[in-house]
């Protein structure tokens, strides 16, 4: 054996220093070092479990030592040596050999293999180590709470304890090159802001980096990456996280609570997003962060998320959003929902959000089947759901009628209108909103301009507030004939309108107005065999009354026809541009033939349901012939005259000619 012993005077400090170089064997370094106050140790040979037994009990003032010319050999003891071990491997260096003690400088064995369970725990004196290649696991808490500034893990090392590194707070930089970071490998290490992370690491365990300060990480260049666990990143500095883009597992929370967190990523092909992921993260700009596949999203998964974003996008895929998934997402303004299948949603998902200030939208490119069901839903109805709307829908009930000219005259005279939407209302686009619109809206229900379909807020219901009526006709080859619209309305009109249908071989050829439409306009445009009729007033005002007729139709027949009359698509509007629908009719045509010898009197003779109308120009006198040959005469005003009549057929005679009538 070879033993050297240095004494050495430090004036500075009035401490004496004992520098020790030992050539040892394993379980003799008791024997070979006897000097209890020893700071500095170089070891040659071979110890084991027995000789750091002897180092942690009797040399507490030890504060640097040199192992790097020793090998570490295994032993077997009768009776526990540290804690509750017997048996120690070879390479291994013991748990807790160095637990506390004042150590400040280590140099490792190059053959060292396992760094035991709080091997250097509380060693605040201790800044650096080196570990060397080979070494293959490092057990839980063996740095922990130790004063070291720097580590780098060798790839070599395929286990690493829980907590191995955890808690110290002076660690700023870590390289890590092997394939597992442990659980809680790194927690509470407040100062750790440097993270690099070698392309062998498959597995990011749970809390690994929970409360540090690291500022960014870029997971995407790490090919074999397999999992990140739960908390891993949780509760740092992060301004940035990249995720792989497949193929890796994301534990909950694994990005919780980083309140300096602005970009961040999920992988693509994520189907399930762990519970409060992201919960937390108040800067996140979450926009798109819901990856293309996902199905459900978990409990919290963006709680608080609460940074200004212009559209949140929800994938098709989704179907479920878990409880309080979005609660405290104060900063959307907009959400497109595309599942055309509404997702199911926990409890207070959207909680703390103003819904009713947020557009969501399904972007639906006809029609508004499913924003329908939006906003039928739970939860989602609350949101200010958008709907496909046409341009010149200015009172946006979803139709482009008479009842949006009432709209658009009533904003040009400063009158108020239930429902105005002025974007809607400037059709043109000029940015002004006037006559030109309104010439628009006609040509558009005219069917001389194409729509154009914007979306918008969502669309209100009109009712049924009337009926229009049309009288029976009876009309001759090349001949013309007037009949009367009638309109029974319950509340105050402004403007109609009605597609009438006619039989083949008619057609309408003049369309006028009442006493009841003195101050309105009449416009039509025919197309087949519909004739569009717009009734409309430049000062939208009121229609006289409310029942009677409000327009006279001029009817010709090309040749002869059978059939009815139809009225369709009628609505009006109201003072305040409120659509209305009209409840539609027909009426009876028939053509009155040359064989009949009958021929058309100068009074009107026409029938409603069961009523004989004769309009007469002066005084005169009816007869009313049954086919079975009674008759009744009836003494004619000038105007309109009306008699009841049972169902049948009847001639009726006026100053010697006459009119065939049905009575149904």
């Amino acid at each position: 054996m070879r033993k050297t012993l240095t004494s050495l005077a430090i004036i500075l400090t009035s401490t004496t220093l004992w520098a020790v170089d030992v050539e040892t064997v394993a379980g003799r370094l008791a024997d070979d070092v006897t000097d209890a106050t020893t700071t500095e140790l170089t070891l040659h040979g071979t110890i084991d479990a027995r000789d750091f037994r002897f180092i942690a009990d009797s040399l507490t003032q030890l504060t640097t030592i040199d192992l790097s010319g020793v090998e570490i050999v295994a032993y077997r003891a009768d009776k526990p040596t540290f804690g509750t071990q017997t048996d120690f491997e070879q390479g291994e260096l013991p748990q807790q050999a160095f637990f506390g003690s004042k150590l400040a400088n280590i140099t490792l064995p190059t053959t060292i293999k396992v760094i035991g369970q709080a091997a250097f725990a509380g060693c605040e004196q201790l800044q650096t180590i080196i570990l060397p290649e080979g070494l293959t696991a490092i057990e839980p808490y063996a740095f922990s709470g130790s004063g070291l500034t720097t580590v780098d893990v060798p790839a070599t090392v395929a286990n690493m304890g829980i907590g191995a590194f955890a808690n110290c707070p002076q660690l700023a930089q870590a390289t890590l090159n092997c394939p597992v970071i442990g659980e809680r490998a790194f927690m509470g290490d407040a100062a750790l802001e440097s993270l690099t992370l070698g392309e062998a690491v498959t597995v990011i365990a749970d809390e690994a980096f929970l409360n540090t300060a690291i500022t960014g990480i870029n997971l995407s260049t790490l090919p074999a990456l397999k999992q990140v666990g739960t908390l891993a990143f949780a509760s740092t500095a992060l301004a940035t996280a990249a995720l792989p883009q497949q193929g890796v597992a994301v534990g909950d929370g694994a990005l919780f609570n980083n309140a300096l967190l602005t970009q961040a990523n999920l992988p693509d092909d994520m189907e399930q997003v762990p519970a409060y992921v992201m919960a937390g993260n108040e800067a996140l700009v979450f926009s798109h962060i819901i990856p293309s596949q996902t199905q459900s999203i978990g409990d919290y998964a963006f709680y608080n998320c609460a940074a200004d974003v212009d559209t949140l996008h929800i994938p098709a895929s989704v179907n479920y959003l878990g409880t309080r998934a979005m609660a405290g997402a104060i900063g959307m303004k907009n959400i497109f929902v595309a599942p055309t299948t509404v997702p199911q949603l926990g409890e207070n998902v959207w909680e703390g959000v103003n819904q009713s200030i947020v557009n969501l939208d399904t972007r639906e490119g006809d029609g508004n089947d499913i924003a329908d069901l939006y906003g039928e839903a739970e939860q989602w109805k609350e949101f200010h759901i958008l709907h496909n709307y046409l341009l010149g829908d200015a009172n946006t009930d979803g139709e482009i009628s008479v009842a949006d000219i009432t709209a658009i005259t009533n904003h040009m005279m400063e009158e108020e209108s239930d429902h105005f939407d002025a974007i809607l209302a400037d059709v043109n686009q000029d940015n002004e909103i006037g006559i030109a619109d309104i010439t628009a809206v006609v040509n558009i229900l005219l069917e001389e301009r194409e729509i154009t379909v914007i979306r918008r807020a969502p669309a209100h219901n009109s009712n049924v507030a009337g009926e229009l009526l049309l009288d029976d006709l009876h009309i001759k080859p090349g001949t013309q004939q007037v009949i009367a619209m009638s309109l029974n309305n319950e509340v105050a009109l402004t403007a109609m309108q009605c597609d009438v249908v006619l039989p083949q071989g008619l057609r309408i050829v003049a369309v006028n107005g009442t006493n009841r439409t003195t101050g309105h306009h009449f416009t039509t445009a025919s197309f087949n065999n519909i004739t569009r009729i717009l009734v409309t007033s430049d000062t939208n005002e009121l229609m006289d009354g409310n029942s009677g007729e409000i327009a006279l139709l001029t009817i010709e027949a090309d040749e002869t026809t059978t059939g009815d009359i139809e009225v369709r698509n009628a609505c009006a509007a109201d003072p305040r541009a409120t659509a209305h629908r009209l409840a539609g009719t027909s009426a009876q045509t028939g053509t009155v033939t040359a064989v009949d010898e009958i021929t058309d009197a100068q009074a009107r003779v026409f029938t409603r349901n069961q009523t004989l109308v004769i309009d007469a120009p002066s005084h005169a006198t009816a007869q009313v012939v049954a086919v079975n040959g009674t008759s009744t005469s009836l003494q004619l005003q000038p105007g309109r005259n009306e008699t009841q009549l049972s169902a049948g057929v009847y001639v009726v005679v006026i100053e010697g000619k006459g009119h065939k009538i049905v009575i149904p």
